[in-house]
Formats: C-alpha cells, structure tokens, sequence
C-alpha cells in the first residue's frame, strides 16, 4: 500500500509525520485505519517528490526496487541535458530521471505493444476488405 510505504519513507528518514502531513496537505486521519487504504491523489504524490527528490516513484508505486534513487541524473524535459543515467523513473520540476536499463525495458514493451496494435490494425483492415467486397457483390 503507497500509505504504507509513505510512512515507511518519512521513518527511514526520520521525518515527523504530524508536520510532514501538514506539509503536503492532508491529514494524518489518512493515515490510519481504513483510510489507510484508500487511493492517495496524483497532486499529494507530486508534493511527496518535490520533497523528497530521491524518492524512486517505482518503488512508492509498486514496493518493488528501492526505496531511493541512486546516482541519478536529470534530463531536462526539453532534451538540453542527457549526461548520466539515473535509477527508474521521477519527475519534479519539469525534470525526468529515467535509467539506462528503464529505457530499455520500456522500449521493448512499447515495442511489442506496437506489434500487437499492428496486428489489431491489419485483422481489421482484412474485416473491413472482406465487408466491403460482400456489399459490392449485392
């Protein structure tokens, strides 16, 4: 649960939780209970990196991975700048720190999801070759 793993991050770093709660504008009800598991909003996430820059979205999203970027390295959102590779993937101001090995991986998925909308297409294109021929036959 991204609650959970919040609350595991402001005790790694040893954050008061009252005070850091404030900070991002909830409170901590959200944190207890059975709010505890319910969603957290995209807005509070972004305030949560803002403040904590080091923090490996994937691993707040997921619990896989770690808990905190290494060696990152940002590449500015309108490609001035691409001079190391950072770990996984976080955004704060603008800036995207994605990693060699991330890149990768997304490329290949983004690829065979590619291959299958292609297949998609052409099956449809068929259908449609085929419905159009019965139509001009009546």
């Amino acid at each position: 649960m991204i609650k959970e793993r919040i609350i595991q991050l402001l005790e790694y770093k040893g954050v008061g939780k009252e005070s850091f709660y404030k900070k991002i504008g909830v409170t901590s009800a959200n944190f207890r209970g059975k709010a505890k598991e319910s969603d957290i909003a995209s807005m509070t996430i972004a305030k949560i990196l803002s403040e904590f820059p080091d923090l490996n979205l994937y691993w707040l999203i997921t619990g896989e991975g770690e808990m905190l970027l290494k060696n990152s390295q940002n590449i500015t959102n309108n490609g001035d700048s691409n001079k190391n590779i950072g770990s996984n993937i976080n955004g704060n101001n603008g800036n995207i720190t994605i990693s060699h090995n991330d890149m990768i991986d997304l490329k290949k998925e983004l690829t065979e999801r590619l291959k299958v909308c292609q297949e998609q297409l052409s099956e449809s294109q068929a259908q449609t070759t085929t419905l159009l021929e019965i139509l001009k036959n009546k």
